[in-house]
């Protein structure tokens, strides 16, 4: 092991271990990703300084990755690892390009749309009584009508299930132990009950295999709670799609070199800012414009954090 390598590495360590964003799993592979890089830049470049990683350096791993003929995905993902600690470097001096200035190609599923459509929907449903899996049957369903996840399907218990004819909607557990309301899509209330058969607090199903494939499910859902909140919101609140009014987001700010401002412990200095409430989409789907508003609700149905990633994989239009 090179001794720049070593040096890189032993002052992320100093911080990787007062870190407590994320959940440990994905901060331990995010950490292995990170790790990769300064493997990579000690070789090549020799840096001595964690707080001196530029985009210089970011450009030329994403050269070696592609070179590799690694995917877009796992290119995407290993700079999501990478800009996540470079985010806790304390007094970074630079700031790193975003995939759209690194002109990255764009992540695609199997180049085709995901969203189920009724008959296909219908269709698997059929298969899953022709093979007496009712289980199978439970996560279809409620993928479509709640959009969850394999793993929040199966932590759903008969007293959830119950609650949510109720209230209209489910109380999860989801990603990294945080806990979100899900709205049932209306008038589906009913079909999340229907497999409510066993005594309160029994899980709804045993098991569901976990290389099963929800997400064109999980797209269903975002794509009809979009058109219903924007509806509801339209005739409620008088919300007109033409005309936006702006609003205030909580922002990181930068410094006049590009860099964020930070507070001593790494975190980045935010201030409440007036912004445009069209999230306007990039590159291949240039032109597209959704509401902020409605995007953020949608996010926080299906457990994300960023409305990006709803316009990236799971809106339609």
């Amino acid at each position: 092991m090179k001794p720049a390598f070593i040096n890189l590495a032993a002052q992320a360590e100093k911080f990787r271990r007062h870190n407590r964003q994320g959940s440990y799993k994905t901060k331990e592979r995010y950490y292995e990703a990170f790790l990769r890089f300064l493997r990579f830049t000690a070789e090549r470049f020799h840096l001595e300084k964690l707080a001196n990683l530029s985009g210089k350096h970011l450009a030329a791993y994403v050269a070696d990755m592609q070179r590799r003929r690694l995917s877009p995905a796992t290119i995407k993902t290993e700079l999501s690892a990478i800009r996540f600690w470079h985010d806790q470097i304390p007094n970074a001096r630079y700031a790193l390009p975003d995939d759209r200035e690194l002109e990255l190609e764009r992540r695609v599923f199997g180049k085709q749309d995901r969203t189920w459509s009724y008959r296909e929907f219908n269709w698997m449903i059929g298969e899953c009584w022709k093979a007496e899996r009712p289980d199978f049957e439970v996560c279809i369903v409620i993928g479509r009508y709640a959009g969850l996840r394999i793993h929040e399907v199966m932590r759903m218990d008969t007293a959830i299930a119950r609650a949510a004819l109720q209230d209209g909607f489910l109380t999860i557990k989801g990603k990294g132990g945080k806990v979100r309301d899900v709205d049932v899509l209306p008038g589906k209330e009913a079909a999340v009950l229907k497999f409510a058969g066993n005594p309160t607090g029994k899980p709804v199903f045993a098991s569901v295999p976990s290389h099963m494939d929800v997400h064109g499910c999980r797209r269903e859902y975002a794509n009809a709670m979009h058109h219903t909140y924007q509806e509801k919101l339209r005739k409620t609140e008088g919300r007109d799609f033409r005309n936006l009014p702006p609003i205030w987001e909580l922002r990181p700010v930068r410094k006049p070199d590009g860099s964020y401002l930070k507070y001593p412990d790494g975190r980045r200095v935010k201030e409440w800012q007036f912004v445009s409430s069209y999230y306007r989409c990039k590159n291949d789907r240039k032109g597209v414009v959704y509401d902020k508003k409605v995007m953020l609700y949608v996010s926080r149905q299906l457990g994300h954090n960023r409305i990006s990633v709803i316009a990236g994989h799971y809106l339609n239009k």
